[in-house]
């Protein structure tokens, strides 16, 4: 079973701040040319705006070594 992490985490991990996450997850340019490939991938458990928002952790891996593989081979 995968670990779920939250927005915090995410942030930690990625270096951007928690409303710059938000940002993107509700940014209408990407929105309008598709999705941010891992911000759209977080997911909210419970109801209304205060319920938290939560990654797979695995999607959040496979993010940042994608990221890491494109910057080294663009060198």
């Amino acid at each position: 079973m995968d670990n779920l992490i939250n927005i915090e985490d995410v942030a930690t991990r990625t270096g951007l701040s928690v409303g710059r996450i938000r940002n993107l997850r509700t940014n209408a340019e990407i929105a309008k040319n598709g999705h941010h490939p891992l911000f759209s991938l977080g997911f909210k458990v419970g109801f209304g705006v205060n319920s938290r928002l939560l990654w797979r952790e695995s999607d959040v891996d496979d993010f940042l070594e994608a990221r890491r593989g494109a910057a080294a081979s663009s060198r």
